[in-house]
């Protein structure tokens, strides 16, 4: 199985109801081919002069993508010119948009180098127009270091967490660097140059990683996200506890009296995805001689990961 061979294989179009009204947001259609969410709002920031920008949620980068944003002022027309990306005016609003303010995305992928047993499998396994399965978090929730780091924020090894950050040399991990030059042993002040939001994403896929590996491992729906608060019945404590033990962690871990802006909330998150609205096409693959592709179309809830309905399709 091979997706995402070109970014026109991996068509993902963010569906949702925007509050369209009177106000001072205008709200826009942001369109990406092959570049990061955070990529392309940087991008129309700096092209308007502004610091923030609201979106719903972020969307792959090896893909070609539609999503809303929101601008904090009004206006109709922008010059905005840029290879990858375009933003398109849709109205205006009285609330900025921010993570989660979706329905889900609508999907158009192309699964490639697929044999004819491998097409007959993935079909027989689909139940009419819908398909269930378990509701793992994507690779693109990780990154490549995004859970490490995530780690060594929650167990406060914060030394460890800067090294990492400035070995990745990227934006967020200059403002680590710049920091301690000016402090070389305060690195919380260090990691405080960061957003906030960026040091919760670390977190999340570290949370996110844990649940990976025990969500499939319990006979429940409703599955918990670890974190401050969180309770766990006993047939959860009996998977959860000795792969926390491994870790070195415990739910203590995730309350930061001395760095409160990254204590970490408990949540639940369920353990079964539905995709919806599916349907598929078959045809010989025009990259891959002697092998098929397959084009899936379908709807997931917000959330949900279609990367990881390929996977169990076609495991």
């Amino acid at each position: 199985m091979i997706i995402k061979h070109r970014p026109e294989d991996f068509i993902v179009q963010e569906q949702t109801t925007l509050p369209l009204g009177d106000g001072r947001y205008s709200y826009w259609l942001l369109r990406k081919r092959n570049m990061t969410t955070m990529e392309a709002v940087h991008a129309v920031a700096r092209s308007m002069g502004i610091k923030k920008i609201g979106f719903a949620g972020t969307k792959d980068k090896v893909a070609v993508t539609e999503q809303y944003i929101s601008i904090p002022f009004r206006q109709e027309t922008v010059h905005f010119v840029h290879a990858l990306c375009s933003i398109h005016f849709v109205g205006f609003g009285a609330v900025p948009l921010s993570l989660g303010n979706l329905d889900g995305n609508r999907f158009v992928i192309v699964v490639r180098d697929l044999a004819n047993a491998d097409v007959a499998k993935a079909a027989a396994t689909m139940h009419g127009n819908t398909y269930r399965f378990c509701n793992l978090f994507g690779e693109q929730r990780f990154s490549s270091k995004n859970a490490e780091i995530g780690k060594l924020l929650l167990t406060k090894k914060y030394r460890d967490a800067c090294n990492v950050l400035i070995q990745s040399n990227g934006e967020h991990e200059q403002l680590v660097q710049r920091a301690l030059a000016a402090h070389p042993t305060d690195f919380i002040r260090a990691l405080k140059t960061i957003p906030r939001k960026i040091l919760l994403l670390y977190l999340h896929a570290y949370q996110s990683s844990l649940w990976n590996e025990y969500a499939p491992l319990l006979e429940q729906d409703t599955i918990p996200l670890l974190g401050f608060g969180s309770e766990l019945s006993d047939a959860e404590e009996k998977i959860i506890v000795p792969i926390m033990q491994r870790e070195g962690i415990s739910l203590r871990d995730f309350i930061n009296p001395s760095f409160p802006e990254i204590t970490l909330e408990g949540d639940v998150r369920n353990k079964w995805c539905i995709a919806t609205e599916l349907a598929y096409e078959v045809a010989d693959d025009d990259y891959f001689p002697g092998k098929r592709k397959m084009t899936l179309t379908f709807f997931l809830p917000k959330g949900s990961y279609a990367t990881v309905l390929c996977r169990f399709l076609f495991a």
